[in-house]
């Protein structure tokens, strides 16, 4: 197995690299995720839970 798995890897090796169309357009990936307003929306519940939990391990 390992030498067909060889032997297949050094043919796909030799394959030249993907061509990209003309009209190919790549997408903006926009702002970064802490830049977002709504990613603070997630912080509320973590603390929550955070919260919880190390008053539930005092109790």
């Amino acid at each position: 197995m390992l030498i067909l798995n060889t032997a297949r890897r050094a043919r796909v090796a030799l394959l030249p690299d993907p061509d990209r169309p003309a009209n190919d357009r790549t997408l903006d990936p926009g702002k970064p995720l802490l830049d977002r307003t709504a990613a603070y929306g997630l912080l509320v519940p973590a603390l929550l839970i955070i919260y919880v939990a190390v008053n539930a391990s005092h109790s």
